[in-house]
């Protein structure tokens, strides 16, 4: 009879030490996976960041041509202010050459 108690005894630890080694294997596995993501999540951070620098640099790049448009607008009110009074002083130049004409007749 102990024969067979120590047959299943060993039976009973070879099946314990089979099942540790899965066990143990399992739980490598998982471990190379959180590795794994906690690469790939360093990874996005990185890109995060690069991605808010790279938004910052946009948004001065939009303020300057923001400002630039602005002078641009006022350049052209500036222009057509300039061309309205330009027609008007040919206009009054021509009124002139008209009286300057009759009062020559």
């Amino acid at each position: 009879m102990t024969s067979a108690s120590s047959t299943s005894a060993r039976s009973l630890f070879g099946d314990s030490k089979n099942l540790l080694s899965e066990r143990v294997k399992l739980n490598i596995n998982n471990m190379s996976s959180v590795i794994k993501q906690i690469h790939k999540s360093s990874k996005s951070h990185e890109k995060l960041n690069q991605t808010i620098k790279n938004y910052s640099l946009l948004e001065s790049n939009i303020d300057r041509t923001e400002h630039n448009l602005n002078q641009l607008r006022n350049v052209s009110t500036n222009f057509n202010q300039q061309y309205n009074e330009l027609r008007r002083s040919i206009y009054l130049i021509e009124e002139v050459k008209e009286h300057v004409q009759t009062m020559q007749r």
